[in-house]
């Protein structure tokens, strides 16, 4: 069993699999990342969708994390090409220390945000930013 740090943090479930799984630790026989995606939003009748991760404390994408995310929005945008699909994106919304609703000081992908701005951005109505991945390009 590994040692799992900010056990608060993770659900029973969430706790296990990190406790049981193997690591992402490469020089221990490791290589897997997990995560989970917060919201997934679908607006079925405009056929527009996105991801978004929530950070709490103005947390940040770690490196696994990270990678699952590119991943994950590669894929959807590949695919997407091939269908009738509004992808809009990868996005993250990273709440100030203490927060856990919308208030001043959140921001999205990095540029702050208004609640009214994220509303509009989350229902489709109006796009904020652009997708984290593309924005920040792996280098």
């Amino acid at each position: 069993m590994r040692s799992v740090g900010y056990k608060h943090c993770f659900t029973d479930f969430g706790l296990w699999v990190r406790e049981n799984l193997k690591g992402s630790d490469s020089t221990q026989c490791g290589g897997l990342v997990v995560s989970n995606i917060d919201y997934v939003l679908y607006d079925y009748i405009g056929r527009n969708f996105m991801l978004l991760e929530e950070k709490t404390n103005n947390g940040i994408i770690h490196k696994g994390q990270g990678s699952i995310f590119r991943l994950i929005d590669t894929l959807l945008r590949k695919k997407n090409e091939n269908l009738s699909y509004n992808y809009w994106g990868f996005f993250v919304l990273a709440m100030p220390k203490g927060a856990t609703a919308p208030c001043s000081g959140m921001r999205l992908n990095w540029k702050p945000i208004t609640e009214k701005e994220l509303k509009q951005h989350l229902n489709f109505e109006k796009k904020f930013c652009d997708s984290l991945y593309v924005e920040y390009p792996r280098s």
